[in-house]
């Protein structure tokens, strides 16, 4: 427990309270059933809506890693008593989106060598910059740098949102910013517009590679652009 305190990464938030205000309002809560899985001896993920939830359960109380909606309490403390009774004593949010609170926090369970990135990592659909919370291409970029020199040959590495990966995973995905950067920034050079940059498809090729697509591309095709537009 104490290892994992002293190892949290870049800027962290400690709180023993639930999500609090008014996030997730007009979502029907009732019907989510929260899962738990065992990932080590004393390590669990809690999946509900939202962000996946890390829990160290270990002598001295539970240690979380986000907390999902504040809707959602009681079933995520009712899930965590079927793992331990000990008290909940620490919950560090990775960021600011509402089902989280503020920061870009990396988690690191040394032992269980596991590692959580909160939301700028997401195994699933295309990357999100999040520009309009003070994210940046650079920041991502330097981000999993960061996180994929952490990552060992076991390293389990826990995203924000979708199916957990290893280092070769997350060096996959960060070769696909890259990949896609160096597709829109000679368009963006020749003064081309978004709509046109858009229309060329850029991400045709990987569309096929990247689970759960949804209109991502483009989401992440216009922050790119954004992002090269800017740095012009």
């Amino acid at each position: 427990m104490k290892t994992a305190t002293r190892l949290l990464i870049v800027t962290f938030v400690l709180s023993i309270c639930f999500v609090a205000g008014l996030y997730g309002q007009g979502q029907d809560f009732s019907a989510i059933e929260i899962k738990t899985t065992k990932l080590a001896d004393n390590f669990y993920t809690l999946e509900g809506s939202g962000g996946m939830i890390g829990v160290l359960a270990g002598p001295d109380g539970v240690f979380m890693v986000d907390a999902q909606y504040a809707q959602l309490t009681d079933k995520i403390v009712a899930a965590i008593r079927k793992i331990t009774p000990s008290p909940i004593r620490f919950l560090v949010n990775t960021h600011v989106h509402g089902d989280h609170t503020d920061g870009d926090t990396l988690v690191r369970f040394v032992k269980a060598d596991i590692l959580m990135t909160g939301d700028y990592f997401r195994s699933i659909g295309y990357p999100n910059i999040d520009r309009a919370s003070g994210g940046t291409l650079n920041g991502m970029l330097e981000g999993l740098a960061q996180t994929i020199a952490l990552c060992g040959p076991q390293t389990k590495v826990i995203p924000g949102h979708g199916a957990i990966v290893d280092r070769v995973g997350l060096t996959a995905h960060r070769d696909l910013i890259l990949a896609l950067r160096d597709k829109v920034a000679p368009l963006v050079r020749q003064g081309r517009t978004l709509e046109q940059v858009v229309a060329s498809k850029p991400t045709a090729e990987f569309d096929s590679k990247v689970p759960g697509v949804g209109t991502t591309g483009d989401r992440f095709i216009g922050q790119l652009f954004a992002e090269l537009q800017a740095s012009k």
